[in-house]
C-alpha cells in the first residue's frame, strides 16, 4: 500500500514538472492581458492635416472655365481722302440778250443800293460817243431825261398833296409809277445794259448802267453798238 501512495505521489509529481515545462512557451506566444489591453487603447495616429490650398480647392465648387477675352480689334485709321479733282472751269456767262427799245415801255425800276451792289454805275446823261455811237447815245441821254422830268412832274403832285415826298422805294413805286396800273408812269425803255433806278436819299428818278453786260456784248458782236 505504502509502495501504491509513493508511486502515486511521483505520477502526480511528473505531471506537475511537465505543466511547469510547458507554462513558459505558451507565455510567449499570447501577450500578457494588460499588454493587449494597453495596445487596444492607445490612439490612433492624427491625420495629417491637408495644405491650407488643397483644403480651399475643396470647399470651392468647380466652376467652367472663363474663355479668355479677345481684344477688341484695333480701329484702322480712315486713309486721307484723295484731293479733290481741280474744280471745274466756271461756266462761262449767258449769252447777252438784247431788247428792242424804239416805241417800247417799262415801269421797272431798281433800288438804287441794289443796283449798284450788282454793279451798276450812274449812267452818262451826255453824248460822249463819236461815229456811229452818237445816234444811240443821243437815244439813251434824251429817253433817260425825259423819264427823269416825268417823274420829277408826280413827284411835284405828290408832294403838294402830302405835304412830303415819298417815304420810302416801296411808297414811290405805288404812288408815283404806280407799277401795274393803266394810268401809272411808262417810261421808255433803255438799252439791255441801262435800268432805271431810284434814289431815295435824293429823292430822285436815275439811269444806271452795267458796264460788264455792255462789255460782254461788244465781246459776243465784235464791237457792235449793242442797239
Amino acid at each position: 500500500m505504502k509502495h501504491l501512495w509513493k508511486l502515486l505521489l511521483a505520477l502526480i509529481a511528473g505531471v506537475v514538472v511537465l505543466i511547469g515545462l510547458t507554462a513558459p512557451s505558451e507565455k510567449k506566444d499570447v501577450p500578457p492581458a494588460s499588454v493587449a489591453a494597453g495596445s487596444a487603447a492607445a490612439p490612433a495616429p492624427a491625420a495629417t492635416p491637408a495644405p491650407a490650398a488643397a483644403q480651399a480647392q475643396a470647399t470651392v465648387p468647380s466652376q467652367p472655365p472663363v474663355a479668355a477675352a479677345v481684344p477688341a480689334p484695333t480701329a484702322v485709321p480712315a486713309t486721307a481722302a484723295a484731293p479733290a479733282s481741280a474744280a471745274a472751269p466756271a461756266a462761262a456767262p449767258a449769252p447777252i440778250q438784247t431788247r428792242k427799245t424804239l416805241n417800247q415801255k417799262t415801269q421797272n425800276v431798281l433800288l438804287l443800293e441794289d443796283a449798284i451792289k450788282d454793279g451798276g454805275v450812274r449812267a452818262e446823261m451826255s453824248i460822249k460817243s463819236q461815229g456811229i455811237g452818237i445816234a444811240a447815245d443821243a437815244y439813251r441821254t434824251s429817253v433817260g431825261k425825259l423819264s427823269i422830268i416825268a417823274v420829277d412832274q408826280k413827284m411835284s403832285f405828290f408832294q403838294a398833296e402830302k405835304d412830303r415826298k415819298p417815304k420810302d422805294y416801296k411808297e414811290f413805286m405805288d404812288k408815283i409809277i404806280e407799277a401795274g396800273k393803266p394810268d401809272g408812269i411808262q417810261l421808255p425803255m433803255l438799252p439791255y445794259y441801262q435800268e432805271y433806278a431810284y434814289d431815295p436819299e435824293a429823292y430822285e428818278l436815275v439811269v444806271i448802267e452795267f458796264p460788264a453786260k455792255k462789255e460782254q456784248r461788244q465781246k459776243e458782236t465784235t464791237g457792235a453798238a449793242g442797239l
